[in-house]
């Protein structure tokens, strides 16, 4: 892994935490098509907190307890809504609508994203746990395809506009405020500043241009590619830290700043609208999706959150196209210093503008 990955997932990772859904039995979350497990499926409560994460195998231990109804979500698939606790929760993937053709001219050789970023969040430090829910709107400047001369990237998210929501719960009671923790959450830490956004082409397996209801695996950068085709919907599946010795990370820098951390898990769901041309990952993109897994162990992070326990952390965050413009070189670098005055509520009909 290299060190700019590593300040990446400590940075990132600093804005997310949370607990297991408690001891009692496993639930599946499957494909209804093949039944195969939908790894990183987010299940959350009926307030909206997440509550944990599926593994590998789709698989996440519940507590026999847990109130209902709740909510299972992965890219690519309806929601599922459980009002009792089942063994398997069969997931049916979302149609794609397939978007409109793009003409691109020689002097048009980028794009401005607009996307919706909808974060959830849940910290545990052994005293106190910290729910968040946050929508953001935020903008990228990417190529098409290629680098062009003198066009300015931007893959990391610049925000323009959010609304967060956070509560508190201190020894098993809900706090009036959380005032404690909001400057930590809002700005310096949040994982969002650190959602890269992937572009180009990609050619897929010629297994998904064979069938509409196909799966295939492709190594790329020494990591796995997981793809699935469901009719015009293309979903692909990537562990971040396939390779890691146990399946985790521990950069052994970060122990000399008191910040050792054992991170578990780093997942991507992308989904994209069917192209048989191949796939642009930008233009083409529905959604993409990423899930973190920290255990934070180290004596700072303990005494930024006033414990001595361990931090645990989850986090998922899912990006949603809104709209894209293309832009030249030239006006690649006008927005680099201009994004204009753009508010979430410009865009408040429709919750998934580009599913349906």
């Amino acid at each position: 892994m290299t060190l700019r990955t590593a300040v990446f997932a400590f940075v990132a990772s600093l804005g997310v935490v949370s607990t297991p859904l408690g001891l009692g039995r496993n639930i599946y979350v499957v494909d209804s098509f093949d039944g195969m497990g939908l790894p990183a499926a987010a299940v959350y409560n009926r307030n909206e907190v997440l509550l944990g994460m599926t593994g590998r195998d789709g698989a996440l231990e519940v507590n026999d307890s847990i109130s209902f109804p709740i909510f299972v979500r992965f890219g690519g698939y309806d929601d599922a809504v459980c009002l009792s606790l089942p063994d398997t929760v069969r997931m049916n993937p979302v149609n794609v609508r397939q978007l409109p053709d793009v003409t691109i001219t020689q002097d048009k050789v980028g794009a401005r994203l607009l996307c919706r970023a909808n974060e959830k969040m849940t910290i545990v430090t052994g005293r106190d746990t910290i729910n968040v829910t946050a929508v953001y709107l935020v903008d990228y400047v990417v190529p098409i395809d290629g680098k062009p001369k003198g066009f300015k990237t931007r893959t990391m998210p610049r925000i323009l506009d959010r609304k967060m929501d956070i509560s508190v719960v201190k020894n098993g009671e809900k706090q009036q405020s959380s005032d404690d923790y909001d400057d930590f959450l809002l700005d310096i830490m949040n994982p969002i500043h650190f959602f890269t956004i992937r572009y180009g082409t990609l050619k897929y397996p010629q297994e998904l241009d064979a069938r509409e209801n196909a799966n295939a695996d492709v190594k790329k950068d020494k990591l796995s590619h997981h793809f699935r085709r469901r009719g015009n919907t293309v979903t692909r599946f990537i562990n971040g830290l396939e390779g890691e010795k146990d399946g985790k990370y521990s950069p052994g820098f970060l122990k000399f700043l008191g910040a050792t951390m054992d991170m578990t898990r780093m997942d991507f769901t992308d989904v994209y609208a069917y192209n048989p041309y191949g796939i642009n990952q930008s233009l083409d993109m529905a959604s993409m999706t990423m899930a973190l897994d920290i255990a934070y162990r180290g004596k700072m992070i303990k005494r930024l959150f006033k414990t001595k326990e361990t931090v645990d952390c989850k986090a998922v965050i899912t990006l949603e196209p809104l709209d894209y413009q293309l832009i030249t070189t030239e006006e690649s670098k006008e927005l680099r210093k201009n994004a204009g005055d753009l508010k979430l509520s410009d865009y408040a009909d429709g919750k998934r503008p580009i599913l349906y």
